[in-house]
């Protein structure tokens, strides 16, 4: 399980649309300068979860199988 300091909480505002991406990332880069590794980490953190919100609501077949036959075909069994 995640320890607490490693969890933002904002999944469930997002979530219900009470805030928005926008708004988080305008935030982020308006005091970016001030600690630039970490924001730069959260940012692309919020952006990966964007897309595969995005990814999952316009093609819900990914959740089963490869987006890419390509990536699929050459897929590492683990």
């Amino acid at each position: 399980m995640w320890s607490q300091d490693f969890v933002s909480g904002l999944g469930k505002y997002l979530a219900y649309g009470l805030l928005d991406i926008r708004e988080i990332i305008n935030d982020l880069l308006e005091d970016y300068e001030s600690d630039e590794k970490n924001y730069e980490a959260f940012i692309r953190e919020v952006l990966f979860r964007e897309f595969y919100y995005v990814l999952m609501t316009q093609y819900p077949e990914t959740a089963t199988k490869s987006f890419s036959e390509k990536i699929s075909k050459h897929a590492m069994v683990v």
